[in-house]
């Protein structure tokens, strides 16, 4: 068996047998138990030879007799390192076994003069690969105070004085031994530190999947408690909206069939308009949640807070509204250069975190949330204010550590906030509290603004209808969805409609079409592969195609929604945005990205 594998086996030894499972848990605990584990195993296979030299060759029983003693506390040291887990108690065994041993073996030969009390100099040495900078200071002190109690005992110390030949060959040896021992030493702490390195590694690498799980863990648990609040804000318009739309349905039918007057026609119209205020607020929610909840989308630009931050009061009305009043102070701010996702997460973890702050017991009218943003040195500051309970002082200073939380058992893993001051950081900026314990606290968020830049009209604002009736296209696999599009398209183009990109190739007359409208998430033929087969086969038709999305779930959908952003319609659809996006396909001058 080589030394390259005997010396691993002797650690994986000394791990089962001697090392604690507390300390095995911390690769530097663990190679520091181990360095003490070898010292106190070698003092103890030394001191028997130091107990025979003093007793046959110098004639010393006591001295022998003190160096059996210290072999003895010396074997103890691994077992002690077991059952205190202290290894402190144990470093410092066998470190003191250490002195004594060199001690009375310089002591036993010549005293001060002795060529045994040069290994004085390894005890520093030793206690700093144990226990750092502070413990080699602590035992080159120890070790100085043993030579000066031998300055001022050497008058009555047993020495022996050598000839110069022999006192030379001990010298000799001692330094031999010296040399041999430092390198041995040497390569078992570098094979140690090896493993060490090794274990470390692992460790960080677990330890970053673990934060990255945590993470998510802690983004699906905030998600979760939202989830019965923007079910309310569903729930709610969805009941008004099929109740008006159904209404409408019967009025109408009841006046084509004369049973009904056309003046019952107004109702229809009043129904129809509640429906369409219900259908936008929902459209407003799922827009909310998507834009809360892209988790694969890591990509930063230019964010007006303010929005982000309305986004996120509206996901987290429902908690806010049931136990406190909120005043808003939203004031106009430069756009910050962010993840849109990661902001509005960090706000409504904010935003929750002032709801569960609020005492039991206490009205809704006395709680109170303040939300405001402004500028303030050339930087964004958020501010989340509430008057709950506040934060202990000795607790504020350990708000933001993982796993930490002052909130009753079940109520949170303690996650929120860390992942929130490591999300804002990441973005450049800072997230601070200032709290009082009995009044409330003050969570303040700070964020870089992006250099500034050009304004963006709108599309509700600008006159992008497409000046000319068009021959549309429309691709979507739910066949309500298409009929919808029709309709809204229909009074100003002539509209077809396919159910999936097969049956659209099929047709085989798409180069007569002005724009052709792809849903991208399709069963058999994605709008993606729809793209590619058009572009290859009609050229002239690539900058015709606009796309249409529910949402994107693949990786490979979701890379072509990102390279062609500015030809997406996201649905429930809105006439501005199809109006913008058919006068830009159908104009001249299109802008094609290269795939």
């Amino acid at each position: 068996m080589s030394a390259k594998t005997r010396i691993p086996r002797l650690f994986q030894k000394l791990d089962f047998h001697f090392v604690p499972v507390e300390l095995a848990k911390d690769p530097d605990a663990a190679r520091r138990a181990k360095i003490t584990v070898v010292v106190a195993l070698v003092l103890t296979a030394a001191c028997p030879l130091f107990a025979a030299v003093a007793l046959f060759v110098y004639g010393q029983p006591a001295i022998a007799m003190v160096d059996i003693v210290a072999a003895g506390i010396a074997l103890s040291v691994p077992f002690v390192l077991r059952s205190t887990r202290s290894l402190t108690l144990a470093s410092s065994l066998a470190l003191g076994v250490t002195v004594g041993a060199i001690s009375l073996a310089a002591a036993s030969v010549e005293g001060l003069t002795s060529p045994a009390l040069t290994w004085l100099a390894a005890v520093p040495i030793l206690a700093s690969l144990i226990g750092g900078r502070r413990n080699a200071v602590r035992w080159a002190l120890v070790c100085g105070a043993a030579v000066a109690a031998m300055v001022l005992l050497e008058r009555w110390l047993p020495n022996r004085e050598m000839p110069v030949e022999a006192r030379r060959g001990s010298a000799a040896w001692n330094y031999l031994l010296m040399f041999a021992a430092v390198s041995t030493f040497a390569v078992l702490y570098e094979r140690l530190n090896e493993r060490t390195a090794l274990v470390l590694a692992a460790a960080r690498e677990a330890l970053e999947k673990a934060r990255e799980q945590a993470a998510l863990s802690d983004r699906l648990h905030a998600l979760g408690r939202l989830a019965a609040g923007v079910a309310h804000q569903i729930n709610n318009p969805s009941a008004f909206v099929a109740g008006n739309v159904r209404l409408a349905r019967d009025t109408v039918a009841q006046v084509r069939a004369g049973v009904t007057p056309s003046s019952e026609l107004r109702e229809v119209e009043a129904a129809l308009s509640d429906a369409l205020t219900g259908a936008v607020r929902i459209t407003e929610t799922v827009r909310d949640l998507k834009s809360l909840g892209r988790a694969g989308d890591e990509r930063a630009s230019p964010i007006d807070p303010a929005e982000v931050m309305e986004v996120s009061l509206r996901i987290a009305s429902p908690q806010l509204k049931s136990r406190c009043s909120v005043e808003k102070n939203l004031q106009a701010v430069r756009p910050v250069w962010v993840n849109e996702s990661r902001l509005g997460q960090v706000f409504v973890s904010l935003l929750m975190n002032a709801v569960d702050a609020m005492p039991q017991g206490r009205s809704a009218r006395e709680n109170l949330v303040r939300v405001t943003l402004r500028m303030h040195e050339g930087r964004v500051r958020a501010e989340v204010a509430d008057n709950g309970v506040g934060i202990a002082p000795d607790a504020l200073g350990r708000i933001f550590d993982p796993f930490f939380t002052t909130k009753p058992v079940g109520k949170g893993m303690g996650l929120g906030l860390s992942i929130s001051r490591m999300l804002v950081e990441q973005l450049g900026g800072s997230l601070s509290v200032e709290s009082v314990l009995g009044e409330g606290s003050v969570f303040r968020v700070e964020l870089p603004v992006t250099p500034a830049v050009e304004p963006v009209v709108p599309a509700a604002e600008r006159d992008d209808a497409p000046s000319r009736r068009l021959r549309i296209l429309v691709i979507d696999d739910e066949p309500l969805v298409g009929r919808s599009l029709a309709r809204l398209l229909g009074r100003r183009h002539d509209v077809e409609l396919c159910t999936s990109a097969v049956e659209a190739l099929a047709r085989g007359d798409l180069p007569r079409f002005d724009v052709v409208l792809c849903d991208l998430m399709m069963p058999g033929m994605s709008g993606v592969d729809f793209y590619e087969r058009v572009v290859k086969e009609w050229p002239q038709l690539e900058g015709r195609i606009g796309f249409l999305s529910g949402g994107t779930f693949t990786e490979r959908v979701r890379q072509h929604a990102d390279l062609f952003s500015a030809r997406l319609v996201d649905k429930p659809f809105e006439p501005e945005k199809l109006n913008a996006l058919l006068a830009a396909l159908s104009g001249s001058g299109r802008d094609t990205p290269q795939a």
